[in-house]
């Protein structure tokens, strides 16, 4: 099972480099602070601080996930865990995603009322943001032409391409567009499970390709398969980034909080939960 890094680490690296339990999350618990709780696609697991697992517990076996005051509430069968720790809710957020039958009936996540106003003005927000990489030369597009293209070509330059990217969505340099182009054949092999994850990482120390990663990001993560695993993995991936790096340029930053907010409105997919986690950030 690949490795899938959901929210921001409470623990170093290094753990769950050891681990090699494919954990989306391992976190320090109380009142046992030797404890760990980790959590992965299918299961919860119970680890001590030398990484030997105590107990397993998968899904099928939880009959009830609760959050009580800071509180994240395990009922099984016969026995009840309770950790308590400031990450109920992303945590709950992640376990639900994994294994939808245990979302409860009411959340601090939903929204009062979505109306088809709210979306449009978040719509409307979104394509401002957008334009306003477009109008400052940010882009790395050829604006003479930008009329004369549908709006079907138009848009597809901001959504998920299963097609490799000739160019950086950026104006960069010879060497970084380069790389840029290479970067986004990682995201694609990646998320399709065939790609390690060092390789991304070790770009991100150049500013210029942390925003264009950002931006490749958004664009991927803008699919019209929502619920697939291949989208799953491109959140997971925004996420990774966002608990370490952050845009440095402040319009792509502008352009990141709209996507998030926008896509946030999502009740029914998961896309929608991992927007909040990634927003928590």
């Amino acid at each position: 099972m690949d490795t899938e890094i959901m929210v921001r680490q409470t623990l170093p690296s290094s753990y769950k480099a050891q681990a090699g339990l494919s954990l989306s999350w391992l976190i320090k618990t109380f009142p046992d602070p030797h404890l760990l709780l980790g959590i992965n696609a299918t299961q919860l697991l119970l680890i001590q601080q030398d990484l030997t697992v105590l107990n397993s517990i998968p899904y099928e076996e939880i009959q009830t996930l609760q959050i009580q005051d800071e509180s994240l509430v395990i009922n099984l069968s016969s026995t009840k865990f309770v950790f308590k720790t400031k990450f109920t809710d992303d945590i709950f957020t992640l376990i639900t995603s994994y294994y939808p039958k245990l979302k409860r009936t009411e959340t601090k996540f939903t929204h009062p009322l979505i109306t088809n106003s709210y979306r449009s003005k978040l719509l409307r927000t979104l394509v401002d943001a957008r334009n306003l990489l477009i109008s400052n030369n940010y882009l790395n597009l050829d604006t003479s032409t930008l009329k004369s293209k549908s709006r079907k070509q138009f848009s597809s330059y901001f959504t998920y391409s299963k097609a490799p990217i000739t160019h950086s969505m950026l104006k960069l340099n010879q060497s970084e567009e380069l790389a840029a182009i290479e970067t986004f054949k990682f995201i694609l092999s990646y998320t399709q499970g065939e790609g390690p994850l060092k390789p991304f990482l070790i770009r991100l120390g150049n500013n210029n390709l942390l925003n264009e990663v950002y931006l490749q990001l958004i664009k991927q993560s803008n699919s019209i398969m929502p619920n697939s695993h291949l989208t799953r993995k491109t959140w997971s991936l925004l996420n990774l980034l966002a608990n370490y790096l952050l845009p440095t340029n402040k319009l792509i930053m502008s352009y990141l909080i709209c996507h998030l907010k926008y896509f946030c409105m999502d009740g029914v997919t998961v896309v929608g939960d991992y927007a909040k986690i990634v927003m928590k950030v």
